[in-house]
């Protein structure tokens, strides 16, 4: 029970903070969705590798808070274990989504935003995604991993090959997503060239 209420409160913080910005986001974004380019950038939102990043947040903080709801309903038991699947999905989920990709989402976007800002935000999200939002998906996704890692015991792996094995998949499965929305959008996106030219007056966003 050692960092228990640090835990709780760190998953309670984790989950309200993205779904509110989810929230906050969808509300921004709903109304626009009769111009062609946002239209084209709502059905793009599975290729963004940040999305998958701050879910697989979401999904480990509530793990982690039933977690700590059975360790607290059991704290009088002194031989209580959490039940083995859970603990191993819970560390999986960390060592092997939540941790790698929220560093490949830092470092590649405020890479790329630093160098270009257009190469990982069309001009027009400013519409709707506000500097708040932004480091909320970009920035707060690393504080809460350190947290986990501080407060969060773990045993020490005899080998990382199952941890390299569910990366494998994880970064497969995004590539496959990433593939099969590509010809959806094709489908539904003939004019996606002259919708993201910022000179074409026709669909210029003021």
């Amino acid at each position: 029970m050692e960092y228990s209420n640090y835990r709780q409160f760190a998953y309670t913080l984790n989950i309200s903070v993205h779904v509110l910005n989810i929230i906050y986001l969808c509300v921004q974004l709903s109304p626009l969705l009769y111009r062609p380019e946002f239209k084209i950038l709502a059905n793009v939102q599975p290729r963004f590798f940040t999305c998958w990043t701050f879910l697989c947040q979401i999904l480990h903080a509530a793990v982690g808070l039933h977690c700590e709801k059975l360790l607290r309903q059991n704290r009088h038991r002194d031989d209580y274990k959490l039940p083995q699947k859970l603990r191993d999905f819970r560390d999986i989920l960390f060592a092997s989504f939540v941790w790698p990709s929220t560093w490949v989402t830092l470092i590649v976007f405020w890479t790329l935003c630093t160098y270009d800002k257009s190469l990982v935000f069309p001009f027009y999200t400013d519409k709707f995604v506000n500097p708040v939002s932004n480091h909320i998906m970009h920035t707060f996704i690393v504080p809460m991993a350190f947290l986990e890692v501080i407060y969060q015991r773990r045993r020490t792996p005899i080998s990382h090959k199952k941890n390299l094995y569910y990366l494998l998949f994880f970064y497969m499965l995004y590539f496959f997503v990433g593939v099969t929305s590509e010809f959806s959008i094709r489908r539904s996106s003939k004019n996606v060239i002259a919708i993201l030219n910022p000179y074409n007056n026709s669909y210029r966003v003021y």
